[in-house]
């Protein structure tokens, strides 16, 4: 293998061009094809792609802040609402104008966060080591090519950096991309009444603000001074009011997120109701994941990601090493999110920050042809070593090209000297614009990562959870729901399980009810959000923790 002081010396041998050429030509070659092999070790790295933490905290930090799942059909509007809110106190109502009179029904996090899994770009593995490897060989290559006096073994040298670059090309990606609810009567339409989950609701209709907001807080309401207006303003469009009222147990926090709730309405057109909660609001974080045969848009939010889903509750996620949530289409497998979507193809991830005059109107949603739009992100830290991958790269073509033009060198030693180092300043310009640009350019994932095998071994844990459950059941003689969570407790206490969750979200589980009063399921999501259950036979009834 030539060392760096052979490379220097033949850099200024002296026998000829000719002579050079013929005698010192294959190991010119030689130097190629080893920095070719050794640079592609240095794109070796994870060996499991990486996903967006399915486990990572998917709510907004922003207060308040609101994620909404919109399913439009054509007639009907499915609207999934969770939302922070803050204030003091250990009750608090929730009013929400629809433009018919709509189904209420409880809705979970779970569903939000699914929606958020699969609607998250993709995660490319960092191919720094790739880029920065060929730009070292690329450099390299162009500064002996420019120590060559001849003019004809510099186009020779040319032809293996194209073949190079172009083999190089298969294996490297591309820069891409409470209490119920009651009042004294007044002339307001108490359409109908129910619950939802841990809130009382009412649908109520009216003709004048006033009665209306009267009849609200003689129901224990905390009405707003300002709402006035905007009250009587949907109430002429011919809207009407959802009310929910709930109680929460910490009067001391500030912040709270309430279970979602979801709407079912008949409209013409997709809408998310906004003119209420500018009021007395500051900025608002907003996320709506939109469902419809088409792609989505809407007023003050940007268009995230917009992918063609398919619904299908038996697929699952297991065993795909975190690429069941990278596929295309997306799969809709969480049952609640399902119930949702329908048979709807299409999803659209918008967001956006509004400031209090933006969220004076409420947001009409467009659905339109489907228009694809799949963002792809790097890992953290690509940024520095594509940056300076590709400055390489930029200043090694800008060498090989002003070596392929220029004539045969000076025989003066001095002269030739001086052109070439003015040649590697133009170089080093050219690389540094171009490495920062692209540095710069290249997308980072803000959020958390996890790598497929975090994802698999979750995984496999959930469901190794449910079999020693299923065998401690079967060897004990008295099996509660009380030994149930006793034994959750010791198994998320293990080092090896710290990222076991409860919940109805990806990559977490939770316990339901039975088919009978002496059996509990034991629920677990996979990466996609796909249901897997097991049934616990108790020996003493579900409820009951004696014996």
């Amino acid at each position: 293998m030539i060392d760096a002081m052979e490379i220097g010396n033949l850099a200024v041998d002296r026998s000829g061009p000719d002579t050079m050429t013929r005698t010192h030509l294959p190991y010119w070659m030689a130097v190629v094809v080893v920095l070719f092999v050794s640079a592609a070790s240095l794109a070796d790295g994870k060996t499991f792609a990486m996903v967006a933490d399915p486990l990572s905290d998917q709510a907004r930090t922003t207060m308040p802040s609101q994620r909404a799942i919109i399913a439009w059909d054509g007639t009907e509007q499915r609207l999934a609402i969770d939302t922070a809110f803050t204030g003091e106190g250990t009750e608090f109502a929730w009013l929400v104008p629809l433009p018919s009179e709509p189904e209420i029904l409880p809705a979970t996090k779970g569903m939000f966060d699914t929606a958020a899994v699969l609607a998250a770009p993709r995660i490319k593995r960092s191919d720094s080591g790739g880029v920065l490897g060929l730009g070292i060989l690329l450099t390299l290559t162009s500064l002996i090519c420019l120590a060559l006096p001849s003019r004809r073994s510099r186009i020779v040298l040319g032809g293996v950096f194209l073949f190079v670059t172009a083999g190089w090309s298969v294996v490297l990606p591309a820069l891409s991309t409470a209490r119920g609810i009651s009042g004294p009567p007044m002339p307001v339409e108490v359409v109908s009444t129910g619950h939802a989950g841990i809130y009382d609701t009412a649908v109520l209709r009216g003709r004048d603000a006033n009665d209306l907001i009267a009849w609200l807080t003689a129901g224990g309401y905390g009405v707003p001074e300002a709402i006035n207006e905007v009250v009587q303003d949907y109430l002429d469009k011919g809207w009407v009011f959802a009310a929910a009222k709930l109680r929460v147990d910490d009067s001391e926090s500030l912040e709270h997120r309430a279970h979602p709730l979801q709407f079912r309405f008949a409209v013409d057109a997709p809408v998310y109701p906004m003119a209420l909660t500018a009021i007395d609001n500051e900025d608002i974080a907003l996320e709506l994941f939109v469902f419809a045969d088409g792609s989505a848009e809407g007023r003050g939010l940007e268009v995230a990601c917009s992918l063609e889903s398919v619904t299908d509750l038996s697929a699952s996620g297991q065993g795909g090493l975190g690429q069941a949530v990278r596929d295309r289409p997306v799969t809709i497998a969480h049952p609640g999110l399902a119930d949702i979507v329908g048979e709807l193809g299409v999803l659209t991830r918008l967001e956006g920050t509004l400031a209090p005059g933006q969220q004076a109107e409420d947001i009409e949603i467009q659905v339109a042809a489907f228009r694809k739009k799949d963002p792809v992100f790097y890992e953290p830290g690509s940024g520095t070593g594509r940056g300076i991958g590709f400055g390489l790269i930029a200043a090694s073509a800008l060498g090989f090209a002003l070596a392929l033009v220029a004539p045969n060198a000076s025989p003066n030693r001095q002269v030739r000297s001086k052109q070439q180092r003015r040649v590697v300043r133009v170089m080093v310009v050219v690389g540094v614009g171009i490495g920062t640009g692209s540095g710069l350019a290249t997308p980072v994932y803000p959020g958390e990562l996890a790598s497929g095998i975090e994802t698999y071994m979750t995984e496999r844990s959930l469901r190794e959870f449910g079999d020693w459950l299923a065998f401690e059941n079967a060897e004990r003689d008295a099996f509660t729901t009380q030994d149930v969570a006793t034994l959750i407790e010791q198994y998320a206490a293990l080092p090896a399980e710290s990222r076991l969750r409860q919940g109805a979200s990806p990559l977490h589980y939770d316990f339901a009810p039975g088919e009978t009063a002496a059996s509990i399921w034991y629920i677990w999501h996979d990466s996609i959000g796909a249901e897997h259950r097991t049934e616990i036979t108790l020996t003493t009834e579900a409820g009951d923790d004696s014996g």
